[in-house]
């Protein structure tokens, strides 16, 4: 697990590094850029003759670039600088490196009448190095700096970024306006929040964090995770056992438009190791053999129920749905909330402490009636408004955000394909699966993993644009029968 941080904890934490280390930034920006330096030449594998250029701004992000300028001179090579903006409102770091790079070069300025000069610069480069915003960006790129940037895609260079892909928000992921598309980015330090969120998948490359010793005195509570961070080994199963031991789901949904849905969610809870379930719909037909079907206007008995999925398929704004829901608010049952179940959900009256939410950003956005963008931009504002609640939340998107009062873990699927019809009903019913055993927020992440995982076979079977949601349960017995494998992403 890594830690991921806001600009603002950045900031703090190069602060305190300086403090108790006794370095002046000048030398954090000479390690920071020798580091750099390796790290390119080590992934991108530049050739000593090759062109490279550096494109630098006049901040803390471009002083980085100047450093590499002058750790690829002393290793041979014959890099070139572009420099944008006036060094009269360069940052001190950058104009002692400035300085030197003068003494080497023949600096090229972007100015408003050498476009030429600089198209036939760039054109001649093989590696570009963006050294041009990084974390230091918060408004959207517009005029000379945007012209720069389309410029620097359209050529199709090999471009390394530095921290950040210029033109990404390092505080929330989002484009703003247009971006620099990376084919390796290094990260300093720590990853930020704009190297994970939103667009930020499309746009970094591949990614290396590199260790600068930067100093940190107490542990962060957001944290990137990776697929063998966690064991998602399901309930050991023993001889003298039998079905109840393993887990009795109860699956609320699926209406008359949406029968598919909460057999979607059922099947891939038995095939990720519940040991019975029945579902609760309107008109029920039998869609798997080895299911309980019954009629969602009965009565629900709910005291021997180990796990429920209440949503899938279901319509709001019906009577008897929301007598259902106020009993199960009312107990202390382990809850997935999905879909139609989360319009049921009241943020203010919250009694049941293990239910786990399933939206994705237009459902968590509704939860709080506000408009898709606004939850993008400060998506852990409204995170924490939730999760203070005590509830479980998994936000679906690009990355996957599994969140409780005390911990927020952030997970990239790194899965395109996912982006199909019932590709959440699936993770629903593996959830239910692991809460015969699990908290709410490990048989959350459990269930993240497993469904990611089983989806990185279907692609290999069907293509990202190919599969479909059945095609995730389908492979869920070779993760578990611990066949899978790290496949290509």
């Amino acid at each position: 697990m890594e830690s991921v941080l806001s600009v603002k904890e950045m900031r703090e934490i190069e602060a305190l590094t300086l403090k108790e280390s006794g370095i002046s930034d000048i030398d954090l920006m000479q390690h920071a850029g020798t580091k750099l330096t390796k790290d390119f030449i080590k992934r991108a594998k530049p050739e000593i003759h090759n062109v490279i250029t550096v494109v630098s701004s006049v901040g803390n992000n471009g002083g980085d670039g100047l450093v590499i300028f002058l750790e690829l001179l002393k290793l041979g090579y014959k890099p070139k600088m572009l420099v944008i903006g006036s060094v009269n409102n360069a940052t001190k770091s950058f104009n002692h490196y400035f300085k030197q790079v003068t003494q080497e070069t023949k600096v090229i300025f972007l100015t408003n009448d050498n476009d030429l000069d600089i198209q036939r610069l760039l054109v001649s480069s093989k590696y570009i190095i963006d050294g041009i915003f990084g974390a230091g960006l918060s408004r959207p790129v517009e005029g000379k700096y945007l012209d720069l940037i389309r410029y620097m895609n359209g050529l199709e260079k090999v471009i390394y970024s530095i921290d950040i892909p210029s033109g990404i928000h390092p505080d929330n992921g989002l484009l703003l306006n247009e971006a620099i598309k990376a084919n390796y980015t290094g990260v300093i330090g720590f990853y930020k929040y704009g190297n994970i969120l939103n667009d930020a998948l499309d746009y970094h490359g591949d990614i290396e964090v590199l260790d600068i010793g930067l100093v940190k005195k107490q542990d962060t509570m957001v944290k990137l995770i990776k697929e063998d961070d966690f064991s998602i080994a399901p309930k050991k199963r023993i001889h003298n056992s039998y079905k109840y031991q393993y887990g009795l789901g109860y699956f609320i949904g699926g209406s008359k438009t949406m029968p598919g849905a909460i057999n979607l969610s059922v099947l891939a809870a038995l095939r990720s190791g519940q040991g019975i379930a029945r579902v609760f719909q309107e008109n029920p037909v039998a869609k798997h053999l080895e299911v309980i079907y019954e009629d969602i206007n009965q009565d629900i008995d709910f005291s021997r129920v180990d796990s429920i999925v209440f949503g899938p398929g279901l319509m709001p704004g019906n009577n008897h749905y929301q007598e259902i829901y106020d009993q199960i608010n009312n107990s202390d049952i382990k809850t997935v909330l999905d879909a139609g179940g989360l319009k049921y959900f009241d943020l203010e009256n919250i009694k049941n402490p293990n239910f786990i939410l399933t939206p994705h950003e237009k459902e968590f956005s509704d939860m709080f009636s506000v408009e898709v963008n606004e939850v993008e931009h400060r998506p852990f504002d409204y995170i924490k408004q939730i999760v203070d609640k005590g509830v479980t939340l998994i936000l679906k998107g690009q990355t996957n955000v599994i969140a409780n009062k005390k911990h927020i873990y952030l997970y990239q699927a790194k899965n395109p394909g996912l982006a199909t019809a019932g590709s959440g009903d699936v993770l629903s019913g593996i959830i239910s699966s692991y809460l015969i055993d699990n908290s709410p927020l490990s048989a959350s992440i459990k269930a993240v993993l497993l469904h990611s995982k089983a989806a990185f076979y279907a692609r290999e079977t069907y293509g990202e644009v190919s599969m479909i949601a059945s095609d995730i349960i389908n492979h869920i017995h070779k993760v578990l029968k611990g066949e899978y494998h790290e496949v290509s992403r």
